[in-house]
């Protein structure tokens, strides 16, 4: 019996990697692959903040909380600590998956500060660190239990750089559930992990767009699908 697939992006990579052709598989695998990785980090960094506990210092609520974010590119490769292209004060680079980056997290950290009083998704005024381009044909995106990390699609599944900002929202909750769970990805409380960062990524991408919740479709990630891949609201 086939295993469950709680996460629709790798129901997806699975389902290209069985029925594609020879180069949409590579792709599919490849991208799997990396995601398990980084996947199998992020578990490693909640298990040792479960241990530990929250750091917060007792003095910060006493600041004015401001969202403080960098960028860095991987330039094709896949350092995590390469150098920081934009950060506070610096102006557009002109490259759109930094500058995107840039902003979408900006949207996001303003999405838990005003509605939820959150500052940074630690609740501590954590940097939102983020490293695009990364790899190569990447059909993903993901927070690794430190910082986020986009690929640039392989122009299969998906026809455009992963850093959009429903896609940045959820990830980015996963680092929220991290932090004030964690709820264990795996069995139940991975699906409910998954669940819970899709609708943080659905309500970021809602407010940003001025849409109530029936205007809004709920979908994640729909700019990135690409062609003849698609989705639709539930109960719709």
């Amino acid at each position: 019996m086939p295993q469950p697939c709680r996460n629709p992006l790798h129901c997806l990579f699975r389902e290209v990697a069985r029925r594609g052709g020879d180069a949409e598989r590579d792709i599919a695998l490849g991208t799997l692959g990396v995601s398990a990785t980084l996947r199998s980090a992020r578990t490693q960094a909640e298990a040792r903040r479960a241990g530990i506990g929250p750091s917060r210092s007792p003095t910060a609520a006493l600041r004015v909380p401001k969202v403080s974010r960098v960028i860095r590119d991987a330039r094709g490769g896949e350092d995590l600590d390469s150098s920081v292209v934009r950060g506070k004060g610096d102006p557009d680079t002109g490259d759109s998956a930094v500058d995107e980056a840039f902003e979408y997290f900006g949207a996001t950290w303003d999405f838990f500060f005003e509605v939820f009083a959150r500052n940074s998704i630690d609740g501590a005024g954590m940097t939102l660190d983020g490293v695009v381009h990364y790899g190569q044909d990447f059909d993903n995106a993901f927070w690794d239990g430190d910082q986020m990390v986009f690929g640039d699609g392989s122009g299969g599944c998906s026809r455009a750089s992963p850093s959009r900002l429903s896609v940045c929202a959820h990830e980015l909750g996963h680092g929220v559930i991290q932090y004030d769970g964690p709820l264990v990805y795996q069995g139940e409380s991975g699906a409910l992990n998954e669940h819970i960062a899709d609708a943080f990524g659905a309500m970021v991408d809602q407010r940003r767009n001025g849409q109530t919740v029936d205007e809004a479709d709920w979908l994640v990630g729909k700019e990135i699908l690409g062609e003849g891949v698609g989705g639709r609201r539930c109960g719709r």
